[in-house]
């Protein structure tokens, strides 16, 4: 019997997105069942995330579906990047928490007005990155 709310490797659709079940439960290994971009844990209850796989290349800007090309992400995180690159999501996800942007910030700098450093666009890393360690090396 299954436990509500349980996650099965038979709950994602495989055909339609033509990735073996081999190659999701590597991604499911290397992300520690976690979103790869925001560290979500997957689907255990339904309070938590659900599984899909993303393309880091997108597969409209010549991505392919080997694993070192394929992230396992949230359904939030991969429906926000859609077709964009690992690099301009990471612009939108640093600009999102930012309560200024960058020219703001400089522009307001530049008059004289001083603002706190927290209050500057920061860098943004994603749980993939955070995770690394010499030991485990790159995802």
């Amino acid at each position: 019997m299954r436990r509500k709310g349980a996650f099965l490797l038979e709950d994602f659709d495989m055909a339609k997105a033509k990735i073996s079940s081999q190659k999701i439960l590597v991604l499911i290994t290397r992300s520690d069942s976690r979103c790869e971009y925001c560290g979500q844990p997957f689907c255990q209850t339904s309070r938590l995330a659900a599984f899909s796989v993303d393309h880091a290349t997108p597969r409209a800007r010549g991505g392919t579906n080997d694993t070192s090309n394929l992230m396992a992400a949230c359904m939030s995180c991969n429906m926000s990047k859609g077709t964009k690159t690992i690099e301009e999501y990471r612009e939108l996800m640093r600009t999102r928490k930012a309560f200024f942007t960058d020219q703001q910030y400089d522009l307001l700098s530049q008059h004289g007005v001083k603002l706190p450093e927290e209050l500057k666009p920061q860098p943004h890393k994603f749980y993939f990155e955070l995770k690394r360690t010499p030991d485990r090396g790159s995802r």
